[in-house]
């Protein structure tokens, strides 16, 4: 079993990644949003293609692609806030204060 304090320090590490993808994530997203294009990686996984979408060219596949970095921002957000909460607080988080 894995002690207390190590777990701690895990979840602190996976938080401090979880967010810095959710910063590059943000990024991204500021760039497609300001200036309707954006960079993505389309086709099957082992031929992936980097593709550069452009609003005017092709809105339903901008805006699908553009959905899924959304999507994508939001989980590593509060995967890394969740993380961050239970290694901040541990198991203070959960017990109920008299």
């Amino acid at each position: 079993m894995i002690p207390g304090y190590r777990t701690r320090i895990y979840r602190f590490i996976g938080a401090l990644l979880f967010l810095l993808v959710a910063l590059v994530l943000a990024l991204e997203l500021y760039d497609a949003l300001t200036t309707w294009q954006l960079d993505a990686l389309t086709g099957p996984r082992r031929n992936t293609i980097n593709e550069h979408l452009v609003f005017d060219e092709q809105p339903e596949r901008f805006v699908l692609y553009l959905l899924q970095k959304v999507m994508f921002f939001i989980l590593s957000v509060v995967v890394g806030l969740v993380m961050l909460w239970e290694a901040l607080s541990g198991r203070r988080a959960y017990e109920h204060r008299q």
